[in-house]
């Protein structure tokens, strides 16, 4: 497999704090679209409420359901999201129904493109390098179908063998399914496979509970001392290790 010599078929990543980071903070962001829509409401309680309300809301799965109406529940999911962020913001009934859709089709669309979005300067030399050492990649995410035109506006999209979210696999990260999907989609087998990702629950707890090796990707240097767990700072670390 061209350079690479160390046992591997498959390299999996993460998407979001791994290859990709928002462009400006998400409470910036919303803050601006909402501005446009005629509502000044403060980018930093906006950036708290959506972390709150993020991180207490279950993963969308819709196993068995066909793809245009994945689409469809996940528009109505981050549309209940956005409400909820600016509910819990205080900025629930500043709104007119009119106004805040025309502001939600603003912000979904604008997380599916480049503009809410930057690469880390390391990942598409990382990905180039891995993929002329013979290796086979995956991008295993809980993002939504967004994904692929994501990808695309990102210039990755050839990158990928695979991609795994949860529109298309039924699951979302820590369930092994997920990473099985990868799996099968690479022809390899978990023993032949590494996933790198910057969460401890969802990359390195499901990767080993699908029996791949796990790779923790800490930037901001939170899991130093993490006993068991391989962990390095920016995706060129990975040279050392295949």
């Amino acid at each position: 497999m061209g350079d690479n010599d160390g046992g591997l078929d498959a390299v999996f990543f993460d998407l979001v704090g791994t290859l990709v980071r928002p462009s400006e903070p998400v409470g910036v962001q919303y803050a601006a679209v909402a501005r446009a829509h005629g509502v000044a409401a403060d980018p930093v309680q906006l950036d708290l409420a959506f972390r709150e309300v993020f991180a207490s809301t279950p993963p969308a799965i819709w196993p068995g359901m066909p793809p245009d109406d994945v689409r469809r529940c996940e528009r109505q999911h981050w549309h209940e999201l956005v409400a909820a962020t600016f509910e819990r913001a205080g900025y629930g009934s500043t709104w007119t129904r009119s106004a805040f859709d025309a502001c939600f089709e603003e912000l979904f669309s604008r997380f599916a493109g480049s503009e809410g979005w930057t690469l880390y300067p390391d990942a598409r030399p990382s990905l180039s390098r891995l993929r002329r050492q013979g290796l086979r990649l995956g991008l295993v995410t809980n993002f939504d179908m967004r994904v692929f035109t994501l990808l695309d506006n990102l210039g990755l999209g050839s990158h990928f063998d695979v991609v795994a979210v949860p529109g298309v696999t039924g699951a979302a990260k820590p369930d092994p399914r997920v990473f099985d999907f990868a799996l099968a989609s690479c022809r390899t087998s978990a023993d032949r496979a590494v996933h790198v990702g910057d969460s401890v629950d969802e990359d390195v707890v499901g990767a080993r509970r699908a029996g791949l090796r796990a790779v923790l990707l800490d930037r901001k240097k939170r899991c130093v001392g993490v006993p068991g767990v391989d962990r390095i700072e920016t995706l060129d670390d990975l040279r050392h290790g295949f």
